[in-house]
């Protein structure tokens, strides 16, 4: 009583005739003999007496000799599926040796969910259905409950990067996100518009190749939506540097109270890189001709001229130190130096001009002139005029320094006086010879 309420209405003449096929009648044997009035009466009689009953035959759907199906098994009972996705169901029946095998599919929405009578499932909309299968013979059932999502489309692409600065060798991971981020289709392209500079792979990696600059963009598949960073390869970061033969000077100066002695120290140091170093600091360790220490010059006591070396220029550390001892033939003198990466300065010069020399009051060296600021941007606090001075035969002389009150502006000129705290040994301004001159401008860089 049972397996018969579950069946749709609709599907009862296709039982009842799929019955009917299984096992033919003997009335519809064309070569029965007529002389057989008694089977023909029978089979009339049994057919009113099914009709007539008020209790359901167990033998209305089948003969009692034929093997119900009695279990149906699916290879899924749940589905989950994408519109326009399709899946096939197979179906398994218990026992293998059933009389009628055949089964009827149906779905209970069409319009969200078609299958055929093959099993085979079609996602027409997003909905829900449940799919159901049935034996022929009416004796069993199965079921997948079957879910269908709509299509979500890609509405735009961003990276985690809009620009960048790489070094030759370098390497960066470029990750896309795209919106919504329930898209259905995120597959995506990547593209460098210079393959030469840099290359980019299916994932987004990016290989900084050689100096220039670049345009990596991801495209996606759905909707062709692209977002783009720009690439800046640049050299390969060099912190290199060369430190020069140490030079140094002893004279003495003569005072109406006192005679003076004093030590000029002078170490050249060159960039050899390709990006600013600067120079952090010095010490000297003073030696007589046996190797005796005799004193030691402390980074306190020194300076450097400039500060901070763009690449291929050439600074100073410099000493000017009062020197007691009485060893004057054979010093020897080992320098300590220190030097550090000044990548993140940006560095200027100021433009100097009408350099004029002459000696003070006090009988030092000084040095009067213009410096301006011909770069289209402000100044800093940091605004500083060097000049290193050696004499005609290219011995170092003495450092002169002047630190600018105030920052140049833009276009700026102003005037420069820069002197030395320590005397030397010079008596006139023609004993001048050459000499390397800084207006030094530094900003630092974050």
């Amino acid at each position: 009583m049972n397996r018969i309420t579950i069946l749709s209405l609709s599907l009862l003449p296709l039982l009842l005739s799929g019955c009917g096929s299984s096992k033919p009648s003997s009335s519809a044997n064309t070569n029965s003999s007529p002389s057989n009035p008694t089977s023909s009466s029978v089979s009339s009689s049994s057919s009113r007496s099914s009709q007539s009953s008020s209790e359901p035959s167990s033998n209305s759907a089948s003969s009692t000799s034929d093997i119900l199906v009695k279990q149906i098994t699916l290879n899924r009972t749940s589905l989950s599926l994408e519109e326009g996705e399709s899946f096939d169901l197979v179906a398994s029946i218990y026992p293998a040796n059933a009389t009628n095998k055949n089964l009827v599919y149906s779905s209970s929405d069409q319009d969200c969910v078609s299958v055929d009578q093959n099993g085979h499932i079609v996602a027409v909309k997003a909905g829900y259905s449940l799919v159901i299968v049935l034996s022929q013979d009416g004796n069993a059932n199965a079921s997948c409950y079957v879910s269908v999502s709509g299509i979500v489309a890609v509405a735009g692409v961003s990276l985690n990067k809009e620009s960048a600065t790489l070094e030759e060798g370098q390497t960066l991971q470029l990750r896309e996100t795209i919106s919504p981020y329930n898209a259905n289709d995120k597959s995506v392209t990547w593209s460098s518009s210079n393959p030469n500079v840099a290359s980019v792979s299916s994932s987004g990696l990016v290989t900084a190749l050689s100096v220039g600059e670049a345009d990596i963009t991801v495209t996606t598949t759905d909707g062709g939506y692209s977002a783009t960073c720009s690439l800046n390869v640049v050299e390969k970061e060099n912190f290199a540097f060369e430190v020069g033969d140490t030079a140094f000077t002893v004279y003495t100066k003569q005072s109406a109270y006192l005679t003076s002695r004093y030590l000029h120290i002078i170490t050249p140091i060159t960039n050899t890189g390709n990006v600013n170093i600067y120079l952090n600091s010095a010490s000297y360790d003073i030696y007589d001709a046996n190797e005796n220490p005799l004193m030691s010059v402390s980074q306190y006591f020194c300076d450097k001229m400039p500060r901070i070396l763009a690449p291929g220029e050439t600074g100073y550390f410099t000493v000017d130190s009062t020197y007691s001892e009485e060893v004057l033939e054979g010093l020897s003198i080992v320098p300590h130096i220190s030097i550090k990466n000044a990548k993140n300065y940006k560095l200027k010069r100021y433009t100097l001009s009408n350099i004029a020399f002459s000696l003070d009051s006090y009988g030092y060296p000084k040095a009067i002139g213009k410096v301006k600021n011909e770069l289209n941007e402000e100044g800093s606090t940091l605004d500083s005029v060097h000049i290193v001075l050696f004499d005609q035969d290219g011995n170092y002389l003495v450092t002169l320094s002047d630190v600018m009150d105030s920052a140049l502006a833009s276009g700026e000129e102003a005037v420069f006086e820069a002197t030395t705290l320590y005397c030397c040994d010079i008596s006139d301004a023609n004993q001048i010879g050459d000499y390397v001159a800084f207006g030094e401008f530094y900003q630092l860089v974050l």
